[in-house]
């Protein structure tokens, strides 16, 4: 010892910045050397801090571009979406269009754009995409440079010139190749002939999903029926410009063309214009930020039970400490070593978690939403990297820095020992302690949120639905974009369809409808009121739904009353509706509806000949809609439509024979086939997603909390084997060594767990809007959570006391 310090007091002498430099090369080869003597130790440090960062590198890979980097388009800031159905009744044509361009003054630009769907024709079979019809500018607004090729010209929108389109970077590569030679090639779209003229970059995709992209003149009927709901004009607003002014200008726009209600209350109605980036990152934006703050509670207990452990470490060194400094090693130089050492740990750790997280990349994918945008791919970048290093540094200067200026403090008190234990100062004693109670509380806090979005999940999934979604198969097809003729006799190719598909043996019902409940689709919604208008006069916006008949007895919607359509429900028969038991209540509350009479948008009128149970049709989550159905053939035919099977076999055993008798009818039918439980599963995709990252998260704070426990208490029996040592001696029994041992650990744990509950209640309630069913932390979950935390902290006590009960008093008192 004496040779090595005295050659880095050598290189020292040399004085400035280069001596520095050798002393810190010379302090990390000698922390090299210690972590490699003392394996079981580093081993410890360094894997605690791997989990703790890797978790951390992970998440942020997650949230890096969905909210550091932000939507990839160009000064996105100043895009938004403006929408809404009084502006698009007004939008039906290039010069309303234009006018309305030029009178709001604070847009620089806008663009329109609808989705629909449509068939690819190809090799084996046809395929099922989805179309963006846009104005010539929208790339330009959005600022997209394509991968191929070139985007459209405004001479491409008329609906004379020839037909041109854009592909994803999906399709491309798909169906294509990666062919970089693609413009000029050939789209066979709903039978009619495409130019490729470009490809489309992945993260600048917009709308999201969309495969192919068309200018909005060559389908301007397609495009006045895609736009009956939601937002369909992307704007670029002017660089001075926001969002709330340029709302109130729109409607103010509105009002003036007797387009909105005057009386409207601008404080209460819902914003006509919202940010693009509201539309990625709306919804997504809680859970990023929920698991951010999870991992960030990981992170810190980590940082505590590595703190804990380099305290001990420190103990453990009192020795070797007071030789160094009997040598004349200055208190300076001694922090500079152990910053270095601490540097070293930190590092490996860094890259411990470099790689941890890498290697959880593809599991964590796993957890996204369905609708995570494309943009917000999920990798290390060099964002990851800085990410990693700086949480490295800041990590270490946490559990070293604190720790090593507690020792330099007591240099001066160090004395010289013989054995180097029994003598841990109270103050550390008192913080070793207090880090134990601080992971304890932290882990509760995990564990308590786990639990929540836990139960959560288990009431969503135990949710009725209105409908039994077991061993119901779905064969849905888009006729989309077919022009009149092909559309007009989409009926016949149902209804035909529908008659073979019973026929099918394992089949035990079969029905069809125009929305399918648990998807995204929302059903077209129509003005209802009673005839005569016995109780209100006033209409109600009801989901309206065509169905075939069979369709209820399929999906297992009960009926309540009344009776299910069947085959003479056509047009040449009186108009007949099926309502659902909720707008049952609201337009007939207490009286019997069957034979009663409604007014569909004041210009069909309808009787009422069965009720059925309400449905929650947009998932678990969502409340039922007041629902009215209406019989497929007395309606207009729908562009896309779902069979619904129910079989007494597997569903999917039947995929493959259902797919070949729709293409029969159809070849260049495209078929999509799902379960009913498979869609479920996506509307749940969610929250499932929270409640598994987070049971993951909580895991890995109670193994890390038990694993300081379980330190602190053998810590505490090597510091007092001479203690126990002489208790033995003295006729003490195993046993109560043994529980002595266990309650020194356990005592920071009783006031870890009470603070946890505190910061749990408080948690709990920051996150409330994301909990379903739970309206506060309930008592249950508090004290099952504190209980299961109590019980793995004495297991960890018992782990870590056993050796004080196997202690012999003699090789006790004589190792010390």
């Amino acid at each position: 010892m004496r040779i090595r310090l005295e050659t880095s007091g050598g290189a020292r002498k040399n004085g400035g910045l280069q001596g520095m430099t050798a002393d810190f090369a010379y302090d990390v080869r000698h922390g090299f050397r210690r972590l490699l003597k003392k394996r079981l130790f580093s081993a410890a440090v360094v894997l605690t801090l791997g989990i703790s960062i890797g978790v951390n590198v992970a998440v942020f890979s997650l949230a890096n571009r969905l909210l550091v980097s932000g939507l990839p388009y160009a000064d996105s800031a100043r895009l938004a979406l403006a929408g809404g159905l009084p502006l698009v009744t007004f939008i039906r044509s290039p010069a309303s269009f234009n006018d309305w361009k030029s009178d709001s003054y604070l847009l620089d630009d806008g663009a329109l754009y609808a989705v629909g769907e449509t068939t690819l024709l190809a090799d084996p079979e046809p395929i099922a995409l989805h179309v963006a019809h846009v104005t010539s500018n929208l790339f330009k607004i959005l600022g997209t440079v394509p991968t191929v090729g070139r985007t459209f010209s405004p001479e491409e929108e008329d609906p004379k010139s020839a037909k041109v389109a854009m592909v994803s970077e999906r399709l491309w590569r798909n169906q294509f190749g990666a062919d970089k030679s693609i413009s000029g090639k050939t789209l066979k779209l709903n039978n009619e002939d495409h130019t490729i003229i470009g490809v489309v970059p992945a993260i600048y995709g917009f709308p999201v999903g969309a495969d192919v992209w068309t200018p909005t003149g060559h389908n301007l009927r397609a495009w006045a029926r895609s736009h009956a709901v939601g937002s369909t004009v992307l704007v670029r607003m002017k660089p001075m410009a926001t969002v709330a002014q340029v709302d109130a200008q729109q409607r103010g726009w509105l009002q003036n063309h007797q387009l909105l209600d005057q009386q409207t209350d601008h404080a209460d109605a819902e914003a006509l214009v919202q940010p693009l980036e509201s539309q990625f990152i709306g919804e997504l934006k809680w859970p990023v930020l929920l698991l951010i703050g999870a991992v960030a509670l990981v992170l810190l207990i980590g940082c505590a039970n590595v703190s804990n452990l380099i305290i001990v470490d420190s103990i453990m060194r009192d020795h070797e400490f007071a030789v160094r400094r009997a040598v004349g090693m200055t208190t300076g130089r001694f922090f500079r070593q152990l910053v270095a050492e601490q540097f070293l740990i930190s590092m490996l750790g860094g890259f411990t978690g470099l790689v941890l997280a890498y290697c959880s990349l593809p599991y964590l994918k796993e957890y996204l939403p369905e609708k995570w945008p494309e943009f917000a791919l999920v990798s290390i970048d060099a964002r990851g990297f800085v990410f990693t290093l700086a949480v490295s540094m800041l990590v270490g200067g946490v559990v070293g820095l604190l720790p090593g200026c507690a020792v330099a403090k007591r240099l001066d008190t160090v004395a010289l020992q013989i054995g180097g234990r029994g003598s841990e100062p109270p103050s550390r004693k008192r913080w070793r302690e207090a880090l134990v109670c601080a992971e304890t509380g932290l882990a509760m806090v995990l564990l308590v949120l786990a639990a929540l979005f836990i139960q959560t999940l288990r009431d969503l999934i135990a949710v009725d639905c209105g409908f039994r979604p077991g061993n119901v198969l779905v064969a849905s097809v888009a006729r989309r974009n077919a022009n009149d003729r092909e559309l007009a006799g989409s009926q016949a190719f149902y209804v035909e369809v529908l008659a073979r598909l019973r026929s099918l043996e394992g089949v035990l019902a079969v029905g069809g409808v125009d929305y399918l409940p648990a998807r995204d689709e929302i059903a077209i919604l129509k003005d209802v009121r009673q005839i005569p208008a016995e109780t209100d006069p006033s209409s109600l916006q009801v989901s309206a739904r065509s169905v075939a008949p069979g369709y209820f007895e399929a999906m297992g919607i009960p009926l309540v009353a009344g009776r299910e359509f069947s085959e003479l429900d056509d047009r040449s028969h009186q108009q007949v509706v099926i309502v659902d038991q909720k707008l049952t209540d609201k337009l007939w509350s207490g009286l019997n509806p069957i034979g009663r009479r409604i007014s569909l948008d004041s210009d069909v009128t309808a009787v009422v000949v069965g009720i059925v149970g309400a449905v929650r049709a947009q998932g678990p989550q969502s409340e039922p809609l007041l629902e009215m159905y209406r019989p497929l053939t007395q309606s207009s035919p729908p562009a896309v439509f779902n069979f619904v099977v129910r079989t007494s076999v597997t569903p999917t055993a039947l995929a493959s024979q259902v797919r070949s008798l729709i293409r029969s009818n159809d070849p260049n039918q495209p078929v999509e086939i799902a379960t009913m439980e498979s869609y479920l599963a996506r509307k749940l995709k969610r929250p499932r997603g929270i409640a598994g990252l987070l049971g993951v998260l909580s895991g890995l704070g109670l193994l890390l909390a038990v694993v300081g426990i379980s330190g602190l208490v053998s810590y505490s029996v090597t510091t007092r084997t001479r203690e126990f040592g002489i208790r033995l001696a003295l006729g003490e029994s195993p046993m109560r060594l043994f529980l002595r041992a266990v309650s020194s650990g356990l005592r920071p744990v009783l006031p870890g767990v009470v603070l946890g509950c505190l910061l749990a209640s408080a948690a709990a309630k920051l996150v409330q809007s994301e909990l379903f069913g739970v309206k506060s932390t309930p008592a249950i979950t508090l004290s099952v959570t504190a209980i299961s935390l109590l019980c793995a902290s004495a297991l960890a006590g018992i782990f870590g006391g056993r050796r004080a009960a196997s202690l012999d008093p003699m090789t006790a008192l004589h190792e010390e």
